[in-house]
């Protein structure tokens, strides 16, 4: 049985997962919440593996960057979960607006 303490968003944007001493990994996110997201890529990722993901959020109605820390915690034939380890204050309440349904516009992600 899965259990998730927030609603995820889906949705199908492209992204770049960062690695530090790594290649950057090209991915399209599949849902996000506050917890993490899911992501398809080309190639295969690992569990344990940390990057740095970019999203852009309304907040304000204004778009924000936020970065954050995440890592992998399952993996499959086309994508992975990652679990962000971090993420701000003003990030948390910018995707638990989008995810309760208070923000009509769409994500936009570097």
């Amino acid at each position: 049985m899965e259990h998730r303490w927030d609603e995820r968003l889906s949705t199908e944007v492209r992204t770049v997962l960062e690695k530090t001493g790594g290649q950057p990994v090209s991915a399209v996110i599949r849902n996000i919440s506050t917890g993490g997201l899911y992501v398809e890529t080309a190639q295969p990722l690992h569990s344990y593996e940390c990057f740095e993901v970019c999203v852009q959020l309304p907040e304000a109605g204004a778009w924000h960057a936020h970065r954050a820390p995440a890592v992998v915690t399952h993996t499959e034939t086309r994508g992975a979960g990652l679990m962000f380890s971090a993420i701000d204050r003003k990030m948390l309440f910018a995707l638990k607006n989008l995810t309760a349904g208070r923000v009509q516009e769409s994500l936009k992600f570097d």
